[in-house]
């Protein structure tokens, strides 16, 4: 058999290679599966599951629960669920995207009703800055949707998983101050986009953006410039906003 002869002669690299051309639709995809987390072939798993199975988040689930009983430990690992995951999400088949957007922000999933959004927090622990850059890729796509009723599916849950997000930054204590950079930059670069695409804040939420882009600390320094002068060019903000900005920014030597 195809399978077996590959494995024996240890040609994994082919098989992934292959399966992915392949049309997998209606096969008996179990002792394929096994074979695949024997190997470690976590793509040709993605890929049997989601085009085989119609199943996007089995394959998540089973590998983000790998990483943690692992201690994020497993860059390997680790990387193939967020390209994956990435690939998911950018795919030209809305329900891809809509099945991975709703496992991310279900606040209890029904393998686990005790620890809130506990998936997405293993993601956020493992490498915070690169689902941002994931997340980033993902919702660039948004100007480019015609299909109306698309682009609300996505702006919605995109809105979501950032209010998600915002609540994860300001209760996980084990984030570094960095993440929290990393994400209110890139938070800030969401409110700038022309709407209807750019995300909306209340007053709170923005003053607090405000506040970690201005903060005395090193981290993600230029970035943060870059963002509060993104900020001020969009014209999105209120006068008393951009005062305040301009009063931080002075007195930090922030020179936006």
């Amino acid at each position: 058999m195809f399978k077996n002869h590959l494995f024996n002669t240890h040609r994994y690299d082919l098989f992934d290679q292959c399966v992915v051309n392949l049309d997998v639709t209606g096969f008996d995809l179990t002792d394929f599966l096994d074979s695949c987390w024997r190997y470690k072939l976590y793509d040709s798993m993605f890929y049997l599951s989601v085009y085989g199975r119609e199943d996007c988040i089995t394959p998540i689930k089973i590998l983000l629960n790998e990483l943690e009983h692992q201690n994020l430990s497993n860059i390997q690992l680790g990387n193939a669920i967020l390209k994956n995951i990435c690939s998911l999400l950018v795919d030209r088949n809305i329900k891809h995207f809509k099945q991975v957007m709703n496992f991310l922000i279900n606040k209890y999933d029904s393998d686990d009703q005790r620890a809130a959004w506990r998936y997405l927090k293993i993601i956020i622990h493992f490498d915070f800055k690169d689902f941002l850059n994931v997340l980033t890729l993902v919702f660039e796509r948004i100007n480019d949707i015609r299909d109306p009723i698309e682009k609300e599916a996505i702006i919605s849950r995109r809105d979501k998983l950032l209010y998600i997000l915002l609540q994860i930054i300001f209760s996980e204590k084990k984030l570094f101050d960095s993440d929290s950079a990393a994400f209110f930059v890139f938070l800030a670069h969401q409110m700038t986009l022309k709407q209807p695409s750019g995300i909306l804040m209340n007053k709170i939420m923005l003053d607090q953006t405000i506040e970690i882009l201005t903060a005395n600390e090193n981290s993600f320094a230029l970035e943060k410039q870059q963002a509060l002068l993104g900020l001020l060019e969009s014209k999105i903000l209120g006068d008393d906003t951009i005062d305040k900005i301009l009063d931080l920014s002075e007195k930090l030597n922030l020179y936006t």
